[in-house]
């Protein structure tokens, strides 16, 4: 009993290292995928603003129609330097200047995170009338998936503990029944020697 409370506690230790670095790993990866996708897309509608921008000039129509064609005006947004956005509407232009300013950057935000792309025309800048595309993930997103690899985690870890401390239950059991066989049969035979000693004194005297 003893020796398989011990291979139970060893083994938890064990499984709990492995599979804590695994879950947050797993954690850090669905994050990176959601967020590779929203700067993939911020990207995408930005490059598109600058190129069909440079002529015609980037209008509230031009942005609608190039949001509507990535089809993720839920999650997209083009914010004007006026205020006015097309798309999604914004929760918080925390972050906003900076972006303006020229930086393209993903930041935390109420409920998720935002990934942030100026629209980088020849004059944007010197004319400071830089659009930026803005393109949110929700926490929910950030975590798309993970419940149900962490659930599987928890699951193998009491697999794993379970087989371990069976495991051990059967070697203690088959190291320690020999000792207590021949423990019991010397019991059994010690009052025989005794026995024998008692005859024999009898005789003897």
């Amino acid at each position: 009993k003893s020796l398989a409370l011990l291979s139970l506690a060893v083994a938890s230790l064990v499984v709990v290292a492995f599979l804590v670095p695994v879950a947050i790993l797993i954690r850090n990866q669905a994050q990176t995928r959601a967020l590779s996708d929203a700067e993939r897309d911020a990207q995408s509608v930005a490059a598109a603003l600058a190129v069909v921008g440079t002529d015609e000039g980037i209008t509230p129509e031009l942005a609608d129609a190039i949001v509507t064609a990535f089809g993720n005006d839920e999650d997209l947004s083009v914010i004007f330097v006026s205020g006015e956005v097309v798309g999604s509407s914004i929760g918080s232009a925390e972050h906003l200047g900076q972006a303006q300013a020229g930086a393209a950057f993903t930041a935390k935000t109420h409920g998720g995170a935002e990934v942030l792309v100026p629209v980088l025309t020849a004059d944007a800048l010197i004319q400071d009338n830089t659009v930026v595309v803005r393109s949110f993930v929700s926490d929910e997103e950030l975590s798309q998936g993970v419940p149900l690899a962490w659930a599987m985690l928890f699951g193998l870890g009491l697999f794993l503990i379970g087989v371990a401390t069976f495991a051990a239950d059967r070697l203690g059991r088959s190291v320690v029944r020999p000792v207590t066989e021949l423990s019991d049969d010397k019991h059994r035979s010690l009052p025989r020697t005794l026995q024998f000693q008692h005859i024999s004194w009898r005789l003897f005297f």
